[in-house]
């Protein structure tokens, strides 16, 4: 399995607004919370790092995204998002 890169623009769990990264399937990149079990698209070829993955990489992220729920990112506020 590909580890899930860490990245703020991908989104966060609606429940909890966080994220555990993302993972890429070919072009498409999908943000996750492993606490939840849930997954959200992030977008389509927005990070250049799948050209470095596999298909394997790309099997891997598909059953583990198999496993999880898909849901829709939750939105911060700009209060939310300053540390």
């Amino acid at each position: 399995m590909t580890a899930a890169v860490s990245d703020p623009r991908g989104g966060v769990c609606p429940t909890c607004h966080n994220s555990d990264g993302y993972v890429n399937v070919g072009k498409n990149h999908y943000g996750l919370c492993r606490e939840h079990g849930v997954f959200w698209y992030i977008g389509y070829g927005l990070f250049s790092c799948w050209q470095d993955e596999t298909e394997e990489h790309w099997q891997a992220n598909r059953d583990l995204l198999a496993g999880m729920t898909r849901v829709r990112s939750a939105t911060l506020t700009a209060e939310e998002c300053i540390p």
